[in-house]
């Protein structure tokens, strides 16, 4: 107090939004500095392990959880072509022999093979340390893509929350492809932004290659193509149409793929037992179904529920409020390839 019975300009009192940060604010404030004051490299070690941590554990477990036959039968296909077996004709020890299971190329269940004879694991254990480390890499690639539109603290918080949201858990340890073509589409996206900033044509080639694989690997990982030609406009614009290397990274990722597929084709028209991708084609190509409203309350129920969970639902609306209101940086031109993906997630959920 001064002798006037005034408050000295030190002494005013500041309104309630400057006197002092809430704690929440306070909390954001600091992990956002903590962060940005960190390594990168330090920061990215600590994205990978929390990617790869929660999936090491119980190794040793027997395939029984999830789906059990399709862990088993891509389990059967590792161990034939650990054993000398074709990888154009990837076996399951199902009668009547030989049954073929052409419904992917069998890139994952040679990784596992090839891993298994490498370091000597059990091939069970093998085959789920190719999908955890595959699913690490993705949450990676995920942290290094949002990184450069935005901050670490964002990029932290988008790759923890896609290592730590339990259907990536449930897949990032299961011996199937799923982790693996995550790892692929996110691949592909990021490597395909680099080549948008920068115009280089390696950067071109590697988003083609892991677009190629994550086809090979899974055919309904094809809308990612959507994505990829967005950021081919956003550089381009309409000489988009003109770009011979364009076509030639489509090819690239394509042809492989179209290639396996009419092989599969081949291969089901003579063959006494054989799975393909086209037995399931009517889930995909039904006009019926997609008009049916059930079809989208199903979808709803299992992206919400198992996808998501309640927590994520309501973490995933608060966060497209407050973009809306302009209340987070995030930057509108990165792709949303990683929700698309869970939305297939969604889909598989109902296999």
């Amino acid at each position: 107090m001064s002798k006037r019975g005034n408050l000295t300009s030190k002494e005013l009192p500041l309104p309630n939004s400057l006197a002092a940060p809430d704690a929440r604010s306070f909390w954001l404030t600091r992990f956002h500095t903590k962060l940005a004051s960190a390594p990168l490299w330090l920061s990215a070690l600590g994205i990978f392990l929390l990617g790869l941590a929660p999936r090491l554990i119980n190794p040793h477990q027997p395939l029984v959880e999830n789906y059990i036959d399709r862990q088993v039968h891509t389990a059967m296909m590792a161990r034939n072509l650990a054993r000398g077996g074709s990888p154009l004709y990837p076996e399951i020890d199902i009668g009547p022999f030989p049954a073929y299971y052409m419904l992917e190329c069998p890139i994952y269940p040679a990784l596992a093979a090839g891993v298994s004879a490498i370091t000597g694991l059990e091939l069970d254990v093998a085959g789920r340390l190719v999908s955890a480390v595959a699913m690490a890499i993705a949450c990676l690639l995920l942290y290094d893509l949002v990184r450069r539109h935005e901050s670490r603290a964002v990029a932290a918080l988008a790759a923890a929350a896609m290592a730590l949201m339990p259907v990536t858990i449930r897949y990032g340890r299961a011996f199937q492809p799923d982790s693996t073509m995550l790892a692929l589409l996110v691949a592909g996206v990021w490597a395909m932004d680099r080549w948008c900033e920068r115009g280089r044509r390696d950067w071109l080639i590697v988003a083609a290659a892991a677009t190629s694989g994550a086809l090979l690997l899974k055919v309904i990982s094809a809308y990612v193509l959507l994505p990829l030609a967005y950021l081919a406009w956003k550089r381009w614009g309409w000489s988009t149409m003109r770009r011979w290397e364009l076509w030639a990274a489509l090819a690239i990722a394509v042809l492989p793929s179209a290639a396996w597929y009419v092989h599969a084709w081949h291969v089901a028209s003579g063959a006494a037992t054989v799975s393909t991708p086209f037995w399931q084609a009517h889930k995909w190509v039904s006009l019926e179904r997609l008009l049916d409203l059930a079809t989208y309350r199903q979808l709803a129920y299992f992206i919400g529920l198992r996808v998501l969970t309640p927590i994520g639902v309501c973490l995933a609306v608060g966060g497209v409020l407050l973009r809306v209101r302009g209340q987070l940086g995030v930057h509108e031109e990165i792709p949303f390839e990683v929700p698309v993906t869970l939305l297939c997630y969604g889909e598989s959920e109902k296999r």
